[in-house]
């Protein structure tokens, strides 16, 4: 398995965002369930089956219904790492660190017949190298 989908049915939460200024209670329960609610969808798109990617580098698609969602892909990538932290616990990757998972790409999917959603597209790293080559 080079590649894995993780489909998580819900956008980062405000409170996560490094812009947020509210109350820290606040960050850091909307941060539990944001990584939880990563983890199970990460354990569902590998049921049985854990990777544990050595080197690995993830698409980011934000899935929004116009353009009023769309952040800045810097606040972007800060908002997603507890939801990186949850595939990490579920065994998607083995570490989070730049030696071992970057982000390839942030994406914004704009389309209003679709529900909200983060898509985490993990891609081992020897997969990028193989599809370079071709």
């Amino acid at each position: 398995m080079d590649r894995l989908l993780v489909n998580i049915p819900m956008l980062p939460p405000k409170e996560v965002s490094p812009n947020y200024h509210g109350e820290l209670r606040a960050k850091m329960s909307a941060t539990k369930v944001w990584r939880e609610a990563a983890y199970y969808c990460a354990r569902q798109a590998c049921p049985g089956v854990f990777p544990n990617y050595e080197k690995a580098v993830v698409r980011v698609t934000f899935q929004v219904p116009s353009e009023a969602y769309i952040k800045d892909d810097d606040n972007a990538i800060t908002s997603v790492k507890p939801a990186l932290d949850g595939c990490v616990l579920a065994g998607i990757v083995c570490d989070d660190s730049p030696k071992h998972l970057r982000v390839l790409e942030v994406v914004w999917d704009i389309n209003r017949a679709k529900d909200k959603a983060t898509i985490l597209e993990f891609i081992k790293l020897d997969e990028i190298k193989r599809l370079e080559e071709e």
